[in-house]
């Protein structure tokens, strides 16, 4: 598939709090991971007349990664925020999902500029970033602004019975790689060997837009927090100084104390000692 974005353009009376319990729903009602970005442009120094509405209006957007299709994420938002968003899904190819109509963003910003918002974005938007994860399996207590998905940092041997990351199923395999026996889900995965492995983050380099590709697996994904996770294999993947600007929040002292919760350690060493050496 070629271009392609899903977000949705939040009413200015969303409260942080309803965002977090968005992703919260998500997480109890469904098996798969998302991430959702939180993006604004306040405090952003805009030129393009484009940007320019936008940061006026005060929009904001909340991007969408996941594998959930357009009426599951839909059904949630409405749960959550009523009549307060624009869901908006579109390809190249023909995709074209707007719920519920482009008229929403005139009536909703009282103007007619930020029509741009429907539409696939021809530049990188130079908005502020913040990540909200919905990760399948993780404690209910646990912060949903954390995007570390416990099941994955649980080592398992061949032979002895693993979870399934995404919905839980209790399985063995014969093999390191197995696959989830549950017909609804089917995931395949290879679980880390051991707590040192599952635990230890590997250094990976940026892009200019806070892109990289999971060393495991292969798999591209965006950085919000210096430590970040691959959710198809569960690597650990630590930003190690990226020769480009960064805007990153530090979550090493998070990531470490829920590290501690779903996995003791019984090294001596913690995340951040390691990090520091590894900096050394």
């Amino acid at each position: 598939m070629g271009n392609h974005f899903c977000h949705l353009v939040l009413a200015p009376e969303v409260s942080r709090g309803q965002i977090e319990s968005f992703a919260k729903t998500l997480r109890t009602e469904q098996s798969q991971p998302t991430v959702l970005t939180l993006c604004d442009l306040s405090g952003r120094s805009v030129r393009k007349p484009a940007y320019v509405a936008a940061k006026e209006a005060g929009v904001r957007l909340l991007e969408v990664e996941t594998q959930l299709g357009h009426s599951v994420l839909i059904d949630a938002a409405i749960r959550t925020f009523g009549e307060g968003f624009l869901y908006r899904e579109k390809d190249d190819e023909g995709l074209a999902v707007c719920h519920p109509n482009a008229l929403w963003i005139n009536n909703t910003f009282k103007r007619d500029d930020l029509g741009w918002l429907l539409e696939l974005p021809e530049e990188r938007v130079p908005w502020s970033r913040e990540g909200f994860y919905a990760l399948p399996g993780n404690p209910p207590e646990s912060p949903v602004t954390l995007g570390i998905q416990a099941r994955f940092l649980r080592p398992v041997r061949p032979n002895e019975v693993r979870e399934c990351p995404m919905c839980g199923t209790a399985y063995q395999s014969k093999r390191e790689r197995g696959q989830c026996p549950n017909r609804d889900c089917s995931f395949v995965w290879a679980p880390f060997q051991s707590r040192e492995e599952a635990v230890t983050p590997v250094p990976v380099k940026l892009d200019a837009f806070t892109w990289t590709r999971c060393p495991r697996c292969q798999k591209a994904r965006s950085f919000t927090h210096r430590i970040e996770q691959c959710h198809r294999c569960g690597q650990l993947l630590l930003e190690s100084g990226s020769r480009f600007q960064l805007e990153l929040k530090d979550n090493t002292a998070e990531v470490q104390n829920f590290i501690e919760a779903v996995s003791p350690r019984t090294a001596s060493i913690s995340l951040s000692q390691w990090i520091g050496r590894l900096f050394k």
